[in-house]
């Protein structure tokens, strides 16, 4: 692997190791940082923003992610985090801490 590429991987990680670990374990809402408690409480933003978050760290991480790596350290630092791609579905799961607190939601019951 290139100097290059090297320093490209190791700022990738950087990114995308907090919001993929955190989501992974369904505690990104708990570890996420919030700098204007009122404002983002007003906003509503504890509704979404777990999600937001892991669905923009995954989409931009993707490519890398999707693709197997020629380098043995570098695919396995790769599949480390492919493996951490389950961050989005904590989110959308109604039982789940990081969405809406963990409380049911209106039609989350409903049979199909």
């Amino acid at each position: 692997m290139t100097a290059q590429r090297q320093y490209w991987i190791d700022t990738l990680v950087k990114i995308i190791d907090a919001p993929l670990k955190s989501g992974a374990a369904g505690e990104l809402k708990k570890r996420m940082p919030v700098q204007d408690r009122a404002k983002w409480d007003a906003a509503r933003k504890d509704d979404y923003a777990c999600l937001e978050a892991a669905g923009r760290t995954l989409c931009g991480a993707a490519p890398w992610l999707d693709r197997p790596c020629a380098d043995p350290s570098e695919e396995s630092l790769r599949q480390k985090y492919a493996g951490k791609r389950q961050a989005v579905s904590q989110h959308i799961e109604p039982h789940d801490e990081d969405q809406h607190g963990g409380e049911e939601r209106v039609g989350d019951n409903d049979q199909h």
